[in-house]
C-alpha cells in the first residue's frame, strides 16, 4: 500500500498477530500475548501484507492462516 506525506509516496506493508482467548483457553494476559507473538513471528517469516490468527484449543493451539490482509 502506498501512503503519501508531504506529497511524497511512502510504501507500507502489515503483519499483524492475534490471539482469540476462548472459555476452554488460556485467560491471563501473558498466555495471549505469548499466543499472539507466536502469531506474528509466523505472519512475518510468511511474508509482506500477512496475517496470522492463534485460536486456543484445551488440547492444542490450532492456527489459522490468511493469505493477505
Amino acid at each position: 500500500t502506498t501512503l503519501y506525506y508531504d506529497g511524497k509516496p511512502i510504501q507500507l506493508t502489515v503483519s499483524a498477530g492475534f490471539a482469540v482467548a476462548t472459555s476452554a483457553g488460556p485467560s491471563d494476559a501473558p498466555a495471549l500475548l505469548r499466543l499472539a507473538a507466536e502469531a506474528l513471528g509466523h505472519a512475518k517469516a510468511a511474508g509482506r501484507n500477512r496475517a496470522e490468527v492463534r485460536l486456543f484449543h484445551p488440547a492444542r493451539a490450532l492456527a489459522t492462516s490468511l493469505a493477505s490482509i
